[in-house]
């Protein structure tokens, strides 16, 4: 079945007050205008899914529950509520995609939690890969350069939970992976997971 309206959440200040990289901060703010903009996704668009996206008040089952996909931004593990982790896992293990912008290991207890922690420092040099993250509907791109916190994802994480590798850096270090549905456990939504 095809979805032709997709609905993204995040967490929103002050539920993470991580200031302009919570959800609604102004870090993301032309990400998040691109992917609703209808030139790239929508009926006439590249993708021809329509992208929505909604700021949550709360991580909880209920807030969950109408998304297609959550996003957890750079969101403190200290600031984390256990509560929340548990929600959207579960929800992720009942289908929810889920994209963890898990930067550094003070930013990932999502990830940790799934056994795909963030790890060190990667050394932020360049960064590539092949499809789906550098090759897709928009084209091809090279050279994704991170920046502020630099991290990475040990490889044999990724593989022990069915997943692949979508990114190395010049350090031949794992700076982005992925699972399609079903991939990281039967009836689990895709994951992204970018350091």
């Amino acid at each position: 079945r095809r979805v032709l309206a997709y609905l993204l959440g995040g967490a929103a200040s002050p539920v993470n007050d991580s200031g302009p990289w919570s959800w609604d901060g102004a870090n993301l703010t032309s990400y998040r205008t691109a992917i609703q903009n209808p030139v790239n996704f929508g009926p006439g668009g590249t993708v021809t899914t329509s992208i929505t996206t909604s700021n949550l008040g709360a991580v909880n089952a209920a807030a969950l529950a109408p998304l297609n996909g959550f996003v957890s931004s750079w969101w403190a593990d200290s600031a984390t509520p256990g509560a929340a982790v548990t929600d959207t896992i579960n929800a992720f293990l009942g289908g929810m995609d889920l994209f963890l912008l898990q930067d550094d290991p003070g930013h990932d207890l999502i990830g940790q939690t799934l056994g795909i922690p963030t790890i060190g420092n990667s050394g932020g040099s360049p960064s590539n890969g092949g499809a789906p993250l550098f090759v897709g509907p928009f084209g091809a791109t090279a050279n994704v350069t991170q920046a502020g916190s630099t991290g990475y994802i040990n490889a044999t994480d990724v593989a022990a939970h069915n997943g692949h590798v979508g990114a190395t850096n010049g350090a031949g270090l794992v700076t982005a992976a992925y699972w399609g549905k079903g991939e990281y456990a039967p009836g689990a939504g895709r994951l992204v997971i970018m350091a």
